[in-house]
């Protein structure tokens, strides 16, 4: 339903200037019996035109480079492409899901039987391709260099980001790891170990 209702608004209020939109908000609030989704949208447009920011990546142009906005801010492209755009389909089927699950429940509990409960809705066939492909080194120095330089190392290893931020041989061997592992398709029982501090 809120993405039905944030076609018709990109419709509506699309070719609105920011002095525009405070206008509209200001009579939506006086109004009563105003569609609270308009209002959220509305509210939700506003800030984005005052800073002059394009717009045009809210239409469903499906043209939307998706990798540099994700890389770029990820919690925004959530907030403001993901939340507008429609539902994505899994690209996996559901025998895989349940091999998947299957697999990784029994090597917890081997003893015990995985049945998919029946609250749980059936998926329809895949739409979109799953990208099976391990990180790149990129990508992984991508993350680095997010990384806050201020965080706490880990405490098991003692190894802190600026290691990896300021030395690429060191990204190099742990893209090599990690794709390693990839291939594997299990999980060191090292990476599964966590520290709590008392």
């Amino acid at each position: 339903m809120e993405n039905l209702c944030t076609k018709t608004f990109n419709g509506k209020y699309n070719d609105h200037s920011a002095k525009d939109l405070k206008k509209i908000m200001k009579k939506l609030k006086a109004t009563q019996g105003t569609d609270v989704n308009e209002i959220k949208y509305v509210s939700r447009v506003l800030p984005d035109r005052l800073s002059g920011k394009d717009h045009s990546e809210q239409d469903c142009d499906g043209e939307l480079d998706h990798d540099k906005h994700i890389n770029k801010s990820f919690w925004g492209y959530v907030k403001n492409l993901m939340y507008t755009k429609e539902l994505v389909l899994p690209s996996f089927s559901m025998s895989d899901c349940v091999s998947y699950f299957m697999k990784t429940l029994l090597l917890v509990n081997p003893n015990k039987l995985f049945i998919i409960p029946n609250w749980i809705p059936k998926l329809s066939t895949p739409e979109v391709p799953f990208d099976l492909e391990p990180p790149t080194y990129d990508k992984v120095t991508n993350v680095i260099r997010k990384m806050k330089a201020s965080g706490s190392p880990c405490p098991l290893d003692q190894l802190s980001i600026i290691c990896f931020k300021r030395c690429p041989i060191l990204r190099t061997y742990l893209t090599e790891i990690i794709q390693q592992v990839w291939s594997s398709g299990t999980i060191p029982t090292e990476w599964k170990k966590k520290h709590v501090p008392l």
